[in-house]
Order: C-alpha cells, then sequence, then structure tokens
C-alpha cells in the first residue's frame, strides 16, 4: 500500500513541510492538503504542484499518516 501523507492546513507551517517532502524524495501525489479556501493559499498549492487540496474530513479519510 503507498502511503498518502495527509497535512492539515497549507499556511504557514503547512506547505512548507510539504515542500520538505517533496525535497526530501516524496512524491507529489502522496501528499495531500486541506487549506481554508484562501485563494492566495491555492496559488501556492498549485505552484508547489500540490493539486489535492483537500477539506479537512476528506484528507483524514484518504490519509494514512496526518500531520
Amino acid at each position: 500500500m503507498r502511503t498518502k501523507i495527509g497535512i492539515l492546513g497549507a499556511g504557514q507551517l503547512g506547505l512548507p513541510i510539504a515542500l520538505a517532502l517533496i525535497n526530501k524524495g516524496i512524491k507529489q501525489s502522496n501528499i495531500l492538503l486541506s487549506y481554508a479556501g484562501d485563494p492566495l493559499t491555492l496559488r501556492d498549492i498549485k505552484k508547489a504542484g500540490l493539486i489535492n487540496s483537500l477539506t479537512n474530513l476528506t484528507l483524514a479519510k484518504l490519509s494514512n499518516l496526518n500531520l
């Protein structure tokens, strides 16, 4: 089974964690993010190649590891 890492919130802490995981070799497709709907946050998520922007509940259901 492929590990899906879920990060609750893509703000000042969540997005940098996601980017650090990518830099360590974790594929973007294995990282799931939730966010509150701020358009600037969504822009940054897409810029990082992380298009899995989910609600917290959906993220928890789809992830094997939640941060």
